[in-house]
């Protein structure tokens, strides 16, 4: 256990372990007689919203006389390395939630925006090789060696791991949370779909939710969350029939009432039933639907236990290419990784400066100006709300962009050639036949008009891949992006021979979203 002085909410609930897990896939009990759910994200459960309302909170100065006598340390839940590999390996996980949250409590609630003489009665599990010396000697945490049932509400409770109770005359509920490894839970299936509102697809991996769902109804709470090793995933449960539509549509915000949970669990708590009917509440669970809203938060580092790595380009260090030393074998070096970053999804690579953006084996050093996929210039996905015309005008601008950057190519060989040719010999590798001089328009089945460039960048793959994908590579992509001009001799002279078809459109923004004009 270690002194602190003074310090904040926000810099004690920061202090993340390190966790590596050992891939193996964790199969959970049967989901036979849980309640179905219906997945939305829970939009307004971010950072910013969170921030915006209980910011003063987390930042607050909690004075030395108001801090408990000793805080847990991380080392004293999780001394040295922590590997997980099966359910019991995530309990120090919830402890670390737990007990720092009991701990504060007393001094945190005394916040002006809080409830004053709110109490909280906590329980969680701990690790079963805990010795007796690191268990918790806060009033309001009890601790258990194993999953527990639900109190109050007979054998039918499943087991949970952490359970928030308001501690008052008339006991409520209020959070309720389960563990699992996250080869068992998979909440990259919840950050990749169901932005525009849609009810999301989990195919499957809903067993957890169901389960949480069932105790949550048994509980008679709205609020619970599912911890694992990688991420935590908060929900907020409601029937199926909710006469709240913003519950059902997603648009439920947290931090709207600073005490709605509390208030939810002591309404829902009034009429509460003995142990009989509790049992009659899970017989009914089994049958009920319920909408939840779900937002997945990574809250740990990565699997191997280290910080995710700063990733940049020091052109300081690197070898600026020398132009009157380029071979042809350099510049289709060069012409390769154009087109390579073409695949990923990158363009407007800005090589209208010269060779000093060009450094070692050929590599481009500045992106300041490049657009990568997804972007709301290039991605027609990304707004449902665009008309066909606006998806072609957003078609032949990413065009223009793409064959922008073999257009500067061309003009870099061209001007290594009018510079250095006479003694060096010149460079006949371009990216299109002849460089700029050559007309790209083509003519197939004497009915269409087609303009070529290099790969269209709008199918990279940028989307999380799904467990149990084969590994994407670079090779499955068609060599050349055909432009149907559908007849129009202007616009395939103007994109076969312009060398400034960047930044052509306007935009406006208009509810969130940008369209093109």
């Amino acid at each position: 256990m270690i002194s602190i002085p003074s310090t904040t909410l926000r810099t004690l609930l920061t202090e993340k372990p390190g966790v590596s897990t050992t891939p193996r896939f964790y199969h959970p009990d049967s989901s036979d007689g849980l309640p179905e759910v219906r997945v939305r994200l829970w939009s307004c459960f971010s950072a910013v919203e969170l921030n915006n309302e209980f910011g003063e909170i987390l930042d607050a100065t909690i004075k030395h006389n108001e801090l408990p006598r000793e805080l847990p340390s991380m080392s004293d839940i999780l001394p040295g390395s922590h590997k997980v590999k099966n359910c019991q390996d995530v309990f120090p996980l919830v402890q670390w939630i737990c007990r720092p949250m009991a701990a504060m409590l007393p001094s945190t609630i005394k916040q002006p925006k809080l409830q004053p003489g709110l109490k909280l009665r906590h329980t969680s599990v701990k690790p079963s090789r805990s010795g007796s010396g690191e268990t918790a000697a806060e009033a309001s945490l009890t601790e258990y060696t194993r999953p527990f049932r639900i109190p109050g509400v007979g054998p039918k409770s499943p087991t949970i791991c952490h359970l928030v109770e308001l501690d008052s005359e008339f006991t409520a509920n209020l959070v309720i949370g389960i563990s699992a490894p996250s080869t068992s839970c998979f909440p990259r299936n919840l950050l990749d779909k169901g932005r525009d509102g849609n009810i999301i697809n989990l195919k499957g991996n809903d067993q957890l939710l169901r389960r949480l769902a069932r105790g949550c109804h048994m509980a008679d709470t709205h609020y619970g969350y599912i911890l694992t090793d990688q991420h935590i995933m908060v929900c907020r449960f409601s029937k199926a029939d909710d006469a709240n539509p913003a519950a059902a549509n997603g648009d439920a915000n947290p931090a709207a009432n600073p005490a709605g949970a509390v208030n939810d669990a002591a309404d829902n708590n009034a009429g509460a039933a003995d142990n009989a009917g509790a049992a009659a509440n899970a017989a009914a669970a089994n049958a009920l639907v319920y909408n939840v809203q779900v937002r997945a938060i990574p809250w740990t580092q990565g699997r191997d236990g280290r910080r995710p790595p700063i990733r940049g380009i020091v052109k300081a260090l690197g070898q600026e290419a020398n132009e009157s030393t380029m071979t042809s074998k350099d510049f289709k070096k060069l012409r390769q990784n154009i087109c390579r970053l073409h695949r990923l999804g990158i363009m407007t690579l800005d090589l209208q400066v010269g060779f000093n953006q060009i450094f070692d084996k050929m590599q481009m050093g500045d992106f300041s100006w490049a657009v990568t996929v997804p972007h709301p210039v290039t991605s027609q996905e990304l707004n449902p709300a665009l008309t066909a015309n606006m998806k072609r005008l957003m078609e032949i601008e990413t065009f223009g962009r793409v064959s922008g950057d073999l257009f500067e190519f061309d003009d870099m060989v061209q001007h290594r050639n009018e510079t250095y040719g006479d003694q060096d010999g010149v460079i006949t590798v371009r990216a299109f036949p002849e460089g700029n001089r050559c007309s790209r328009i083509q003519r197939l089945r004497s009915k269409r008009l087609v303009v070529h460039t290099s790969y269209d960048p709008r199918k990279y793959a940028w989307r999380i891949k799904r467990r149990g994908e084969k590994p994407r590579t670079l090779a499955g992509m068609s060599d050349t992006w055909r432009l149907d001009c559908l007849g129009d001799e202007k616009l395939a002279a103007r994109l076969s021979e312009c060398t400034a078809l960047n930044d052509k459109l306007s935009w406006r923004f208009e509810n969130g979203r940008l369209f093109p004009y």
